[in-house]
């Protein structure tokens, strides 16, 4: 099994890539990997260059202009990140339970209090209250 050298490092090979060989000449080959790597490089530079413009912050992570990293970790940025990355900042649920306690009810207060932050906080998009599912607080999630 032949492997073409752009493609191997990403695991592309076997019988598709054989089939793409014998059908094709070399200069043929050649115009089309050229396209596909500039077409690949392309697509993912700016992917990178505006995951920060297109997944805007608000609210005190806007102020505080906080870094993808901060909260991304090195995760894939456009993956949720665990609630340890919150953490690290708000401290505990309990530090967060006392910051909200004069909310009357108090929404980190609940029945399912294993419920991860980014259910409600949604920091790239409009926050949620999933309280209000059953409840009618109406309360603006920050």
């Amino acid at each position: 099994m032949r492997m073409s050298p752009l493609l191997a490092d990403h695991g592309i090979s076997g019988e598709l890539f054989d089939s793409f060989q014998s059908t094709t000449t070399m200069k043929q080959q050649s115009f089309l990997f050229v396209c596909a790597a500039a077409f690949c490089a392309a697509f993912l530079a700016a992917g990178n260059a505006s995951a920060a413009d297109t997944m805007p912050l608000k609210g005190a992570h806007k102020a505080m202009n906080l870094p993808c990293e901060a909260c991304h970790g090195n995760i894939k940025p456009r993956e949720v990140p665990e609630e340890s990355a919150c953490m690290t900042c708000h401290q505990s649920r309990d530090a967060v339970k006392a910051k909200t306690a004069k909310l009357k009810p108090n929404p980190h207060y609940g029945h399912d209090e294993t419920v991860e932050c980014t259910a409600c906080h949604k920091e790239h998009q409009e926050s949620v209250l999933i309280c209000d599912e059953c409840h009618q607080w109406g309360y603006k999630t920050p």
